[in-house]
């Protein structure tokens, strides 16, 4: 207010009924932290310690690879600072976001060991799920999983709310959502024999040439077609292979 009270020591409980500064005489908020950065005892932060289980976090910003970005980093005394292990969180000046590193270089960045994420549905039974993100030697796996007794479960790929693909313990699924195979692919229903004529691919390999299935170098077709007028349809599998003048060559 215009009339601001100072205090250098106090002890007991108060009740402020304006804004209340610690470090600045002019604060402009209800609860105002001022202080210089560029050392862990004079920066804007919060100490928070439970004596009880000696565990500590200290709040704010000091001593960060860039001026001004906020983090929580825990402490291992009362009287401690922040270590270099000690990078829990960090919101950088940009908006990006860091878990287990002070300089995050994307919007979102996890540094951590082999486990780097872990996503899990709130139920029981059947509806508790989890999708683990993890890494080693020279992959990235996603492992999905019952988040109860940790067995395996399928995991689908979606665009909107249209389900495209299902992997499970017995293979990939497209078009189904229990393959029964390594790799089971469904497409629509046969063709009717009054129906104008079609042809539906249910798998195409091209090698060389445009995709266009006998443009150029070699093609396999998996499918059916209906020539119309009354034909029944039929299941294709075609193999075209031409030579380099793009005629065709003997298989």
């Amino acid at each position: 207010g215009s009339n601001p009270t100072t205090f250098n020591a106090f002890t007991g409980e108060a009740v402020f009924t304006g804004n209340v500064g610690i470090g600045t005489t002019s604060p402009s908020n209800k609860l105002s932290l001022a202080g210089s950065g560029q050392n862990w005892s004079t920066s804007p932060a919060i100490k928070m310690w439970d004596s009880h289980n000696s565990k500590g976090w200290y709040v704010g910003s000091a001593n960060n690879a860039t001026a001004g970005d906020f983090y929580i980093r825990s402490v291992a005394t009362e009287g401690a600072y922040p270590v270099a292990a000690n990078q829990q969180f960090t919101i950088k000046q940009s908006g990006n976001v860091g878990i287990g590193t002070i300089s995050p270089t994307q919007p979102f960045q996890v540094d951590a060991g082999s486990n780097i994420a872990s996503f899990r549905s709130v139920g029981t039974g059947e509806n508790n799920k989890e999708l683990l993100i993890q890494t080693g030697g020279d992959r990235v796996t996603l492992d999905a999983k019952n988040a109860d007794d940790g067995t395996a479960t399928s995991l689908a790929f979606e665009l909107g709310s249209s389900e495209k693909a299902r992997l499970t313990t017995t293979g990939l699924g497209i078009g189904t959502t229990s393959p029964a195979v390594k790799l089971q692919v469904y497409g629509s229903a046969m063709p009717a024999t009054g129906d104008p004529a079609s042809v539906e691919d249910l798998l195409t390999l091209y090698r060389g040439g445009s995709q266009t299935v006998w443009s150029g170098g070699a093609s396999l077709a998996l499918g059916r077609y209906s020539t119309g007028n009354g034909s029944a349809p039929k299941s294709r599998l075609d193999f075209k292979l031409k030579n380099a003048a793009g005629s065709n060559t003997a298989l």
